[in-house]
């Protein structure tokens, strides 16, 4: 009981000492500054000690949190080690990564929810980041882009240049060149039936007697016999191609006096026109889109009462 007393009385006399006297501050902050540098058990000891008083004292975490802001905020040198440090960390630790990612996130939507000028800040930088998606698609520019943009929408207009005039012998779906490729029958030696019935070559033009006579007017893609990636890779698997005409998807063939009729002309007598409605995301990193495809059905007899033929 008197070694306790002894010893309560001895902390308060060397507390009481270090708060008077910043010679002693002084000296202690050395000492311990060189066994931290020296001592490598002694630096567990007080780190475990310092983590465990962090956890268990309000104040003391509190005092922690203002001491090391105000370094932060005032030495750049100390500010410039966390900045590394902190870089490294989330570089090289993955949990740590994770788990500042969470806080940044839970972080952002509570300052996004109760901060009024945090949430005018993100309408703005929104808005500049839709300004800058668009502008560069105006002619002033150009001078500006990226060489190797330029290129890749240079190779796309030239495949769709012609339009989608290559059908595929198969589905007889019309294509861009890029979307066929030469068909060789010889390649298909899976399942002769269904190649047999799938290759129709409907759509090939064979030149006769009056085409040599005259110049042929028929376009040199006709001339050859194409298929799509898709039918190209089921016919090599000996698999039914799923939008085949063969399998049940044929069409009926269009009467003569719908043959010449103009866009405008078609529309008015589809029974249903569909049409896209396209969307450009501003949060994404890059330009992304999305479509919705819209279909609308027509009243085919009360638009032919309406018209005066």
């Amino acid at each position: 009981m008197l070694l306790m007393k002894h010893t309560q009385q001895r902390n308060e006399y060397v507390t009481k000492q270090y708060q008077t006297s910043s010679e002693l501050q002084q000296k202690k902050k050395n000492k311990i500054t060189t066994q931290q540098k020296e001592n490598f058990e002694f630096r567990q000891r007080q780190m475990q000690y310092i983590t465990k008083r962090y956890k268990q004292s309000v104040d003391f975490r509190q005092r922690q949190k203002e001491y090391y802001t105000n370094q932060y905020r005032q030495n750049d040198k100390f500010k410039q080690q966390r900045q590394s440090y902190i870089t490294q960390l989330y570089a090289n630790d993955q949990t740590f990564r994770v788990r500042h990612r969470e806080l940044m996130k839970q972080r952002m939507r509570d300052m996004y929810k109760n901060n009024l000028s945090y949430k005018m800040r993100c309408a703005l930088r929104i808005t500049r980041k839709y300004r800058q998606i668009i502008n560069p698609t105006h002619e002033d520019h150009r001078g500006n882009e990226n060489p190797l943009i330029a290129e890749a929408i240079s190779i796309f207009r030239s495949h769709i240049q012609a339009g989608p005039t290559y059908v595929c012998t198969v589905c007889h779906k019309v294509s861009f060149p890029n979307q066929v490729k030469p068909c060789k029958r010889s390649s298909y030696v899976r399942n002769p039936d269904v190649v047999a019935t799938c290759l129709t070559g409907k759509y090939v033009h064979v030149c006769d007697d009056e085409c040599r006579n005259k110049q042929c007017t028929v376009p040199d893609q006709r001339k050859s016999e194409w298929i799509c990636f898709t039918c190209d890779n089921n016919l090599k698997n000996g698999v039914m191609p799923t939008l085949g005409v063969a399998n049940n998807l044929q069409l009926a063939e269009i009467p003569p006096e719908l043959l010449n009729l103009n866009i405008l002309e078609r529309h008015l007598v589809a029974k249903c026109i569909t049409f896209a409605k396209i969307f450009l995301f501003l949060k994404a990193d890059r330009e992304q889109y999305m479509a919705t495809l819209f279909v609308f059905h027509l009243r085919c007899r009360k638009l032919s009462m309406l018209s005066p033929d």
